[in-house]
């Protein structure tokens, strides 16, 4: 009996690890440029004239487009929890029927994430927020 829970305690231990790698590894894949597609309570994300909102993501920081303004501030990541953090941001004036405000607010509600092949998604608890994919377009927006 004694063997037996020594082993079930190794083998937990073992997976718990196992556990820890797979979200330090997703932690990696976060910190990229991202296209936000879709924004609840909004559908497409897309801004006329103006493109997608977009969010470049490293350690410790972000920056992003809101398809009318920059914002940047601190980021907060570790097991597949995430949080943005206030910052400086322009104040232009757009015509982007509330886009902008949606991305603002989703942004900062954001309190997980997931990342399945090239699609991240922002959640708070089990609903998402928001949908963006690679940004490969290179285009600096």
């Amino acid at each position: 009996m004694k063997n037996f829970l020594i082993a079930l305690i190794l083998v937990s231990m073992t997976v718990g690890c196992a556990g820890s790698k797979s979200a330090a590894a997703s932690d990696a894949n976060l910190y990229s440029e991202w296209k936000v597609m879709w924004i609840d309570g909004f559908g497409d994300a897309q801004v006329d004239g103006e493109g997608n909102p977009e969010i470049a993501i490293s350690k410790g920081e972000y920056h992003s487009y809101t398809g009318c303004n920059r914002l940047s501030g601190q980021l907060t990541v570790g097991g597949g929890k995430i949080a943005f953090g206030d910052g400086p941001m322009t104040k232009m004036a757009c015509n982007d029927n509330n886009r902008e405000q949606m991305f603002v607010k989703a942004l900062f509600a954001v309190d997980k994430y997931e990342i399945e092949a090239n699609e991240l998604r922002l959640l708070c608890g089990e609903k998402t927020l928001m949908r963006l994919t690679l940004d490969d377009s290179g285009d600096g927006n």
